[in-house]
């Protein structure tokens, strides 16, 4: 395991992808602060899109980082080091992980930096926002992204597991990112005598990024923000298993 993990992390860190990720958000975060008289208490509460942009981005290179070792037929000579393929899936998810913590704590030093040169005057980390400091309420959306990046990475890399095609993916996680929240409220909407049950689907566990600095959003998710996060995690460990074994299974 401890060989492999070294490995996956070796290729990772050599890889132009993963550098591209990093400017990609920058770039991102950049957009949505500009110009800076648009920037809103709530822009700044979210990071300037950090949670978003960095779960786009992990949704790209999870995709990658499997397919690219089907696509280039890297994967037989990977396995011919280690004959354990649940060792190797292991290695990729925490390589990942890894990824993702560090572009969370990346955005999160850049938005300091960005409200510094932009608005450091108008808007104050201690002032008041949804009953809660602005700065806690930014650390509250980053530790929610973070929690969502670790269902939608381990979604990733099953669904990657099991189609051949890295596009359809990215584009079902996509689809699952920026519609998941709207789709799962208009099902609770549609059969109000089954929330409680519907509010467990996984289209609701988007709302993890927001619900914990918000109050308000538990109308939505009819969860609490420990439901919220349990849910998140039993999805993640419930995809990671699945994922291991069609990795386990699937023919070379």
């Amino acid at each position: 395991m401890r060989k492999n993990l070294y490995h996956e992390l070796y290729k990772f860190n050599h890889r132009h992808i993963s550098l591209y990720g990093i400017l990609v958000m920058i770039g991102l975060m950049l957009y949505t602060a500009i110009p800076s008289s648009d920037v809103t208490k709530s822009s700044l509460e979210q990071g300037f899109g950090i949670g978003q942009w960095a779960i786009v981005v992990m949704i790209v290179i999870s995709v990658d980082i499997v397919a690219m070792e089907f696509r280039d037929n890297t994967i037989s000579t990977l396995l011919y080091r280690s004959s354990n393929k649940i060792s190797v899936y292991f290695s990729k998810f925490i390589t990942l992980m890894l990824y993702g913590i560090f572009l969370i704590i990346l955005g999160g030093s850049i938005t300091f930096i960005i409200k510094r040169f932009t608005v450091d005057n108008k808007f104050n980390w201690e002032m008041i926002y949804h009953a809660n400091s602005l700065l806690r309420d930014f650390l509250l959306n980053l530790s929610g992204a973070l929690i969502y990046i670790l269902f939608i990475v381990t979604l990733a890399l099953l669904l990657t597991s099991l189609a051949k095609s890295s596009a359809t993916v990215i584009i079902i996680c996509l689809i699952i990112v920026f519609l998941g929240a709207d789709i799962s409220n208009v099902l609770m909407q549609a059969f109000p005598h089954f929330t409680h049950v519907l509010a467990w689907n996984p289209l609701n566990m988007i709302n993890v990024v927001t619900q914990l600095s918000n109050n308000n959003v538990i109308n939505i998710t009819h969860l609490t923000d420990i439901q919220l996060i349990f849910a998140n995690i039993f999805y993640s460990l419930l995809f990671l298993g699945i994922g291991c074994l069609s990795f386990k299974k699937r023919h070379l």
